[in-house]
């Protein structure tokens, strides 16, 4: 490879002369990266269909086909898809390198947020002791070691978004591309936003005053019983599984 961009798994079996068994271990590369593909464009679809249901983004993207197939969030989900033929010109591999950094900034900053949300949902928690308590045997969602865990992951991706472009701001380091290539999506996402708190006129609210009640009827009639999918015979999960397929 004449780029640099193979896989460095691929090129160690090629340098030991295991030629055959690198093809094979490439075309599974290809196929996770491909199942990566259509998980990434399932549920970005689906947030912007969720967002169009919510008012917060253009009502268009809530056409849906006779199937509940959201085609046009698919549709512009997709698109974005064809910025990787930047790859394929030579001359346009930095600009795609930009955007891939982009990417995964902004992939830091999910991450941050849905940290960031679930501290105020346990501490909300914690003062609706009439809702359920987190010490409950009924309780569904108990995740060990909290808030610690929630506290580490949300002050590592702070750290991670906040030095990710530090040596811009060495002496005689400033690259202009560098520095939007690792912050353009902290960039992007601020000006998001503010845009939509000045639009939608949105607030954060106090713990106190987060909505724990909207949906609670309907989950208070569920019954968890998920555990029972991997429990019993494999015989039995086998037709579990078929039956779910078909």
């Amino acid at each position: 490879n004449t780029h640099g961009y193979s896989s460095p798994w691929v090129l160690a079996l090629q340098n030991f002369g295991l030629c055959t068994f690198a093809e094979f271990f490439n075309a599974i590369l290809i196929f996770f990266t491909t199942a990566a593909g259509v998980s990434s464009l399932f549920s970005s679809s689906r947030t912007l269909y969720s967002m169009a249901v919510q008012r917060k983004a253009p009502s268009i993207f809530q056409k849906c086909s006779k199937s509940g197939i959201p085609y046009v969030s698919v549709l512009f989900s997709g698109a974005f898809g064809v910025v990787a033929y930047l790859a394929v010109d030579k001359t346009a591999m930095e600009n795609f390198d930009v955007l891939s950094n982009i990417a995964g900034a902004s992939t830091s900053i999910i991450w941050m947020g849905l940290n960031l949300s679930f501290l105020r949902f346990f501490y909300a928690l914690k003062r609706r002791q009439d809702i359920i308590s987190r010490n409950d045997q009924s309780y569904p969602y108990r995740s060990p070691f909290q808030p610690f865990l929630a506290i580490y992951g949300l002050m590592g991706c702070t750290l991670f978004i906040i030095f990710m472009g530090y040596t811009n701001f060495l002496h005689k380091y400033w690259n202009t591309k560098s520095f939007f290539s690792a912050y353009g999506g902290l960039i992007l996402f601020t000006i998001c936003y503010i845009g939509y708190k000045i639009m939608g006129t949105s607030k954060i609210q106090r713990l106190d005053q987060l909505d724990m009640d909207s949906g609670r009827r309907e989950m208070d009639r569920s019954i968890w019983d998920e555990h029972q999918q991997y429990s019993g015979p494999y015989r039995e999960r086998l037709k579990r599984l078929v039956n779910w397929l078909y």
